[in-house]
């Protein structure tokens, strides 16, 4: 099973949820006016879950979703699922930022829901945002490749099948982070994937940047680029040229169209 949930989900409309909703935000609107603003995100958890569940709303913390692909196990928390169904994501922090939103869009991509919450407690009064996707498993499953410029080697075709086999299993769509942490761990782990290359510009070492390797010279990177892509592929063949690699495999994730690239190093010297 490419997905594991704790439990079975109850898939709720937009109108059920937006019923639940009122009752939740009714209660952390309580809780903020109780408690304050300037405690620790477990705690308001504590507190939402206590009350829900006082008020007769069914209430799960800390979810558990297993993403599964073969030997490998991708465990996701969720902070609160109400009513066997919602997902809720507690923050406390200045504002809500956008890895908040990709976040929660990566529980319900897991659980194949549409609706989700997330909640700051921080500010002087609770920020809130709704979260909402149309798209299914059957949907993120159906993907386009592209790879006319793929350079075709045994250690890129191994990248190329896992990325594609992680993708028809898992779907598209979630935040790169979780299949760069797969396939780290199906190329043999993140001490021997994740390594310092040396960056320079003309005979003058400027440092060092750690980027996922395929071998000591052939670098690849995993992108959800879906604006400007000829731009970002200059800035690419830049970062190459004052890396020390001769090649960078560029696979891009655009929603369902997965692109992948090669790029050479025409000034490397091995």
């Amino acid at each position: 099973m490419p997905i594991e949930l704790e439990s079975p989900i109850n898939r709720i409309t937009e109108k059920e949820f937006h019923e639940l909703d009122f009752r939740i935000m009714r209660i952390a609107f309580d809780i903020h006016n109780d408690l304050g603003r300037f405690y620790d995100e477990k705690i308001y958890q504590a507190e939402l879950e206590r009350r829900c569940s006082k008020a007769g709303i069914e209430t799960t913390r800390e979810f558990q979703i297993k993403l599964i692909h073969k030997d490998y196990t991708k465990p996701l928390f969720i902070d609160l699922l109400l009513n066997k169904g919602t997902v809720y994501e507690l923050k406390t922090m200045k504002s809500i930022v956008d890895p908040n939103r990709i976040q929660t869009l990566n529980y319900l991509y897991a659980t194949d829901t549409q609706h989700g919450k997330l909640m700051n407690f921080r500010p002087k009064s609770v920020e809130h945002e709704f979260v909402s996707t149309q798209l299914n498993h059957s949907k993120r499953r159906n993907i386009e490749v592209h790879d006319p410029a793929w350079a075709k080697t045994c250690y890129t075709e191994k990248l190329r099948h896992l990325v594609i086999d992680l993708l028809y299993d898992w779907g598209a769509f979630f935040d790169t982070d979780i299949y760069l942490d797969a396939l780290c761990h199906f190329l043999g782990g993140k001490e021997k994937v994740l390594r310092k290359i040396s960056i320079k510009s003309g005979d003058v070492t400027l440092g060092t940047q750690t980027i996922p390797l395929l071998t000591e010279d052939h670098a690849f990177c995993l992108t959800s680029v879906s604006k400007d892509i000829p731009a970002y592929k200059k800035h690419l063949a830049r970062f190459l040229n004052h890396a020390q690699l001769e090649a960078l495999h560029w696979v891009n994730l655009n929603r369902s169209s997965i692109g992948f690239t090669s790029l050479s190093n025409e000034s490397f010297c091995p």
